[in-house]
């Protein structure tokens, strides 16, 4: 069950977090395999994957780096940074991938499986990461972090646009509208 998978791979994340990473190499964060010794499959799913990390840090980026702000301040023993916060993308899309591992997919349909996981994220992760931030304030943790306005919801490409009455909150927030 990809869904189980999925949050057993959530959950190892979170339970790991207060206990420091092995130590990272630099120089093995830094070696890159020549292109020659990457599957081509591997190599679509990591370019997706990336699409995928870039997309929603850039669109929810101070909520994601204020939780990572709080969830750092909860573990002295090491510092947090976005990629090791188990609610960021990067992690979220690495339990994704360990959960659909295991399925036997050609890579198209593998493609098409990410985007819809993006999409998904992309929807969902504005409300969770309020609501993970508003739970770690109301906790003390950090509770005098600066609060920004409400953030601007970009739309996610491939969304429907502006006006073509597909966007419920556009007719909801504009006055007069009925």
């Amino acid at each position: 069950n990809v869904e189980r998978a999925f949050l057993d791979a959530l959950v190892a994340k979170t339970l790991a977090l207060p206990e420091p990473p092995a130590r990272r190499d630099p120089r093995a964060e830094a070696t890159v395999e020549p292109m020659s010794l990457v599957r081509n499959d591997e190599l679509e799913v990591t370019v997706a994957i990336a699409g995928i990390v870039s997309k929603i840090t850039s669109r929810f980026s101070l909520a994601i780096a204020q939780l990572t702000r709080r969830l750092d301040a909860l573990c002295p023993k090491h510092e947090i940074e976005e990629r090791d916060n188990p609610l960021g993308p990067v992690q979220l899309c690495d339990c994704f991938v360990v959960a659909t591992a295991s399925l036997q997919l050609d890579i198209k349909v593998r493609i098409i499986l990410l985007k819809l996981f993006e999409r998904l994220v992309g929807e969902q992760m504005g409300p969770l990461y309020d609501d993970a931030n508003r739970l770690l304030a109301d906790a003390g943790i950090l509770r005098d972090m600066k609060e920004f306005p409400q953030r601007i919801r970009r739309p996610l490409p491939g969304a429907a646009p502006r006006g073509t009455g597909h966007d419920r909150t556009e007719h909801a927030a504009s006055p007069g509208s009925a």
